[in-house]
């Protein structure tokens, strides 16, 4: 598969349709069950400086009882600058945020973050829940590998490049998703322990103000983390 072009420490650049030199918020359920929430290239990079805006997100837990606030607190330490959960997770869970960075070249960048704490499903859920993001990611385990779907206001995504990344940080590969929103990921390419998706969706015309900001379309950009199956 192809690779990912390079990443350096620039704040944030969106490169037309490819992410270039890009940083992204990560949410992360450790093995102790907390919760971490970082700002970087990869899943690897934890120790870079939270813009204000990103720190601002609220980080909730989804359980198939509903939904809960997660209380998160800042840390900075040579490792780690980001935010983390005192408390760990009492049962398997999704924790998730959405939150607006700003204006950027005449755009607004907006970014959904999750991790899922827990066992995949082995099957597509075929339930609507109550309250959906405009961009949903669901990961399904498969006996090749894993599965994911990406939807817009419910609706399969097409033609979306997703990037896979393992705990080091390296990309594993990428590709794009089909008329089903999905795309196929091997055991080959999931390793052993932490891995992390991104992918993102642009709308043209989605114009506004933010800020006192005016935009012009709207880039969403949405990370996940998962363990690998096999290591569950």
């Amino acid at each position: 598969m192809n690779r990912l072009l390079g990443l350096s420490a620039a704040l944030v650049l969106i490169c037309s349709a490819q992410v270039c030199n890009a940083h992204f918020p990560w949410l992360v359920v450790e093995k102790d069950g907390k919760v971490s929430f970082f700002f970087g290239e990869s899943i690897a990079e934890r120790n870079y400086k939270l813009p204000p805006t990103i720190a601002k997100a609220k980080v909730r837990a989804i359980t198939a009882e509903g939904r809960q606030g997660v209380a998160l607190a800042k840390v900075e330490t040579d490792d780690f600058i980001g935010m983390q959960s005192k408390a760990a997770l009492e049962s398997d869970a999704t924790v998730a945020t959405q939150v607006t960075y700003g204006i950027y070249n005449g755009n607004r960048l907006d970014y959904f973050a999750s991790s899922i704490h827990g066992k995949l499903p082995t099957a597509k859920s075929d339930s609507k829940p109550k309250k959906r993001s405009k961009l949903a990611a669901e990961v399904v385990d498969t006996e090749s590998g894993v599965d994911v779907y990406i939807t817009w206001k419910g609706k399969p995504l097409e033609d979306i490049e997703v990037h896979l990344y393992c705990d080091d940080g390296h990309e594993e590969g990428n590709a794009k998703t089909d008329a089903e929103g999905k795309v196929s990921i091997t055991d080959k390419e999931v390793e052993d322990g932490l891995n992390g998706l991104m992918f993102g969706h642009t709308v043209k015309g989605d114009a506004g103000e933010f800020d006192g900001q005016a935009y012009e379309s709207t880039m969403y950009y949405y990370t996940m983390t998962f363990v690998d199956p096999e290591d569950k």
